[in-house]
């Protein structure tokens, strides 16, 4: 196979390099898929941002408590209450990141494990596999929405990262 260079909707993708691979989810086993190890950055701010909000509001409690303002404290404990026990039901349309992640404390971001098995993005409809120990060779590129990336179900001279065969239905 020769080495092939194209731009891709304005970047560049290297038939010897991989790189993210997509394919649909409904090709996915849910049924042995561990959920354990999904991730979902919505929420995680959400609760994040929630938990702040209480950390505030209990810190004007105990100054309404200081000036006795008796009707601002009701109002404030039903308001932590309320707070404390609404948490968000992560949505399916919420993207999911699976597999080998590493949380950077100080940006709050998450970025590829460089030594984990696989690292994931699982959308509506799709998967992105951003990094993973398997590769997939002749694939080919994917359409405009992915540029840089390559369609794992169809064939080509471009390589991109895979699942591991455990996680398909039928592989």
């Amino acid at each position: 196979m020769k080495n092939t260079t194209i731009k891709h909707w304005g970047r560049w993708i290297d038939s010897e390099t991989p790189v993210t691979g997509v394919l649909s989810i409904n090709k996915i086993n849910w049924d042995t898929y561990p959920f354990a190890e999904e991730i979902c950055s919505i929420c995680e701010d959400f609760l994040r941002e929630h938990k702040e909000k209480i950390k505030i509001l209990k810190k004007e409690l105990k100054k309404a408590k200081k000036e006795k303002d008796l009707e601002r404290v009701d109002e404030l404990k039903d308001e932590i209450y309320d707070m404390e026990k609404s948490y968000p039901e992560c949505d399916s349309l919420h993207w999911k990141m699976i597999g080998s992640w590493t949380l950077d404390t100080k940006t709050k971001e998450y970025y590829p494990t460089i030594d984990g098995e696989y690292s994931a993005i699982v959308r509506e409809s799709t998967v992105q596999v951003v990094l993973s120990k398997t590769i997939k060779n002749n694939c080919n590129i994917c359409s405009p929405c992915f540029p840089r990336q390559v369609d794992l179900d169809s064939s080509g001279e471009f390589r991109g990262y895979d699942l591991p065969d455990y996680l398909y239905s039928n592989k």
